[in-house]
């Protein structure tokens, strides 16, 4: 059980990472288009 709850736990956390990497590059690139159309 204690295992599969930190397999679980492992996934989960992977996901977020992966989530707010995301989030961070739709940013950044939103961010960039801005600054670009502004200069």
């Amino acid at each position: 059980m204690d295992v599969k709850i930190d397999m679980t736990m492992d996934k989960n956390q992977s996901m977020m990472m992966v989530l707010i990497s995301a989030v961070l590059r739709i940013l950044l690139g939103t961010t960039m288009d801005t600054l670009q159309v502004l200069c």
